[in-house]
């Protein structure tokens, strides 16, 4: 029995083909799965976006080229790791990206009692690495001392000390995803002018 050629050459070249974009689509992957864990969720920028998932698009769209695998395996895989890709990108896997959507999420012109709202639960201050000496005229001036109990001495919280000075606080109030010393400096800026949220971002450690 004669083996048809066309058969034969077809399944070795489908067979790299398949493996070629496998090995393509975990390193896009990889690519897309780190610029989420540094970017602290790609998928509130368009930018973050197109870094993110721009390489596993390129080599979904590579193998439809004409001298791209033609076969049907391949570009099952490629279009399964751009769903994958979105997926990483859009959801918030993990407590830190939940972080970064909830901080992005405040909008100007909320109040501090609206922002303190929305970020209950997480703790406040840049951390410890970020304590001010005991002896600093602020925290004296403040009335108040570190010690070893507090649990954020470098953070000193907004004086709202006159009636309704909470309402017109002006400056800057910062939020943490996690209490551990590692991500002292991985923090949400929440910026206030007049008692009114002007400006949000998330500064990554």
């Amino acid at each position: 029995m004669r083996q048809d050629p066309t058969t034969s050459r077809t399944a070795p070249t489908s067979s790299v083909g398949a493996v070629v974009v496998a090995v393509l689509a975990v390193a896009s992957l990889a690519w897309a799965l780190a610029v989420d864990m540094i970017a602290g969720g790609a998928g509130q920028h368009l930018v973050g976006w197109t870094l993110a998932v721009g390489p596993v698009v390129l080599v979904c769209l590579a193998t439809w080229l004409p001298f791209g695998p033609a076969a049907r395996r391949p570009r099952v895989l490629a279009a399964l790791a751009v769903l994958v890709a979105v997926l990483l990108v859009a959801v918030p896997w993990n407590p830190r990206k939940r972080f970064v959507y909830t901080v992005l999420s405040l909008q100007p012109g909320m109040t501090v009692d609206e922002v303190e709202t929305v970020m209950a639960g997480y703790p406040k201050g840049p951390g410890q690495k970020w304590q001010l000496p005991a002896a600093d005229d602020r925290w004296e001036s403040s009335g108040r001392t570190a010690d070893a109990t507090d649990p954020d001495p470098g953070y000193r919280e907004p004086g709202f000390g006159k009636p309704g000075q909470r309402a017109y606080f002006t400056g800057p109030m910062v939020y943490r995803w996690s209490a551990q010393p590692a991500y002292d400096s991985d923090f949400g800026l929440v910026e206030f002018y007049a008692g009114k949220v002007v400006g949000v971002q998330f500064l990554p450690d």
